[in-house]
């Protein structure tokens, strides 16, 4: 099977989905070429919505083997993300108690919790799972199941911090969850916050390994289908805006204090998502233009991500953004002098930077490390060319 076709709602069941946007045939974002000339599979990558409980979900979901038997994305390579996992270990780690970590990745999140005396497990299915055991923090290279929970619950702390959106079987994932959870335990779930993705034009955010996009209505839904109820919800900054729910096996006490007052999707943005994006690309290349000395679109790239992968294979990118794109840094090395399928540009360390002239501009694709990015290029580098990343609302923010 190179991919199955989803004609209900993973949630609720429902067979009502509307259509939202259409971004066209495209390889995986991860498949990384070696030969830029490499012929890939294409899938479909379109979005729809659920009319009775408000999922985003694709149609297609690809074999999960093709996705994650070579990984290149590795956690750890993100500051960001490093400090992000020690603070919430800091803040929720039991000393003595047990916690597993589901898509635990390089193991970033499970050496924050093993410093504060827990006994962690990781489970991963990707190439990740053994350098994670290399390190003596235990991995089972495999996919969350039942069959898991049974055999190696009950924890104190389940956390799932960017997962649930590469999950085909969310009841599976929650009924697990059920399972493994002590009576008086924790889930501590992270997905990107899909409100934020539709209002901001965080569309290359929808790429294959992501089936689903998240609001707290279906994810509430889910969790009361197994029995959890969510105990608090609060919105953190990772990718763009993400929400942390805490699931618990007993209702919180006061029911009132479960609040979370925030917008919802808008329908005119949902609507009107193709023709939104279809500016985002004209704006940046008007951008582009007016920094160019020559009027050109001669740029540069930081942030080999999956989210430039769909930025550039999506049918709406123009041809000449992909024709400009002169290369692509990465800091992850395993990224490097390999291409991003469906763009011809090579990927380098951030040593090239300093060969460029200081007029041509740094498009940043790994917008949700914008800032630090920055930092790091103009305070630790003293790099002077101009910075171009994505912000609210989708627009594009210019650092001279």
């Amino acid at each position: 099977m190179k991919y199955k076709t989803i004609t209900k709602c993973r949630i609720c069941g429902g067979g009502d989905l509307k259509h939202v946007i259409d971004l066209g045939e495209q390889p995986l974002a991860n498949n990384l070429l070696s030969n830029p000339e490499e012929q890939v599979d294409l899938y479909p990558l379109v979005l729809m919505q659920c009319q009775a409980c408000s999922l985003l979900q694709l149609t297609a979901v690809v074999n999960p083997e093709e996705m994650f038997t070579n990984y290149p994305f590795r956690s750890g390579i993100s500051q960001f993300w490093q400090e992000h996992c020690k603070k919430l270990a800091g803040d929720t780690a039991i000393n003595g108690g047990k916690m597993v970590d589901i898509g635990s990745n390089d193991g970033t999140l499970l050496e924050c919790y093993k410093k504060y005396g827990m006994e962690v497990l990781g489970v991963d299915p990707s190439n990740l799972a053994n350098e994670s055991n290399t390190k003596r923090l235990q991995t089972l290279k495999d996919y969350w199941s039942t069959e898991i929970a049974d055999k190696y619950g009950f924890w104190d702390i389940i956390t799932a911090l960017n997962v649930m959106a590469h999950t085909d079987n969310l009841d599976e994932f929650a009924q697990a969850v059920n399972i493994g959870l002590k009576p008086n335990g924790k889930c501590i779930i992270e997905v990107p916050y899909a409100a934020n993705m539709i209002k901001n034009l965080q569309f290359d955010a929808i790429y294959h390994e992501h089936l689903s996009y998240f609001t707290v209505e279906p994810l509430r839904e889910l969790s009361a289908k197994w029995g959890l109820f969510i105990a608090e919800i609060e919105m953190v900054e990772t990718h763009g805006g993400s929400l942390r729910i805490i699931l618990t096996k007993t209702p919180p006490c006061p029911l009132e204090k479960v609040v979370f007052i925030a917008p919802e999707i808008n329908s005119n943005d949902l609507s009107n998502l193709e023709s939104r994006i279809k500016d985002h690309y004209e704006q940046l290349i008007t951008v582009l233009q007016e920094l160019s000395p020559f009027a050109s679109l001669l740029y540069c790239g930081y942030g080999a991500s999956a989210k430039a992968a769909t930025f550039f294979n999506s049918k709406q990118c123009p041809d000449e953004l992909k024709q400009g794109l002169k290369f692509i840094v990465d800091d992850n090395a395993d990224k490097q002098h390999r291409y991003i399928s469906g763009v011809n540009s090579k990927i380098h360390s951030i040593d090239i930077f300093a060969k460029q002239p200081e007029w041509m501009p740094i498009v940043i694709f790994s917008w949700n490390i914008a800032e630090s990015l920055v930092k790091k290029l103009r305070e630790d580098l003293g790099y002077k060319n101009p910075i171009i990343y994505k912000g609210e609302n989708g627009d594009w923010i210019v650092k001279q």
